[in-house]
């Protein structure tokens, strides 16, 4: 009878734990925050998807990616190395979906503006992806080379 309501006192520990967790979620707390990881972890985290991904370890870079973004969605080099990945595999939807979340985090980044506007080109999305990629090539010395060089022959396709 006493192991009984001891388990029951856990229930109901656990449930006034989640009904918790579920308040802080609407009120807009990251799942990090919750769970109280700092933000030098989550920095290690994000890194380590990093060097996965740069390391053509995709499989396993997505599973970090994915693991971080659980944590906290608003980390935009996690949302762009998932969104480029997701590009690498004709993933086109998905890789619009996180390299479009990446843009409205970091609005003036050429380079994840390069990678949304090919995503929304194979996507068959061309007008979209003409106003990211001429953004591009108008950052100029702001943006990478390649990727202003990349952007100015995806629009010379959009011309034909």
């Amino acid at each position: 009878m006493e192991q009984r309501q001891e388990a029951e006192e856990i229930n109901m520990d656990n449930r006034e734990f989640v009904a918790q967790m579920i308040g802080r979620l609407r009120e807009g707390a990251k799942m990090s925050e919750i769970f109280g990881i700092d933000s030098e972890t989550m920095l290690n985290l994000e890194a380590q998807a990093f060097r996965l991904y740069r390391n053509g370890l995709f499989s396993r870079a997505q599973v970090a990616g994915r693991g971080v973004l659980a944590l906290d969605e608003d980390r935009v080099l996690v949302r762009l190395i998932m969104g480029d990945m997701a590009l690498e595999e004709y993933r086109f939807a998905e890789a619009i979906e996180h390299l479009g979340a990446a843009h409205l985090l970091a609005p003036g980044k050429p380079v994840i503006q390069a990678r949304l506007g090919e995503a929304l080109l194979k996507k068959g999305r061309k007008q979209r992806a003409r106003k990211h990629l001429q953004a591009v090539v108008a950052a100029g010395d702001k943006a990478d080379g390649d990727d202003v060089a990349r952007c100015r022959v995806l629009l010379r396709a959009l011309e034909r």
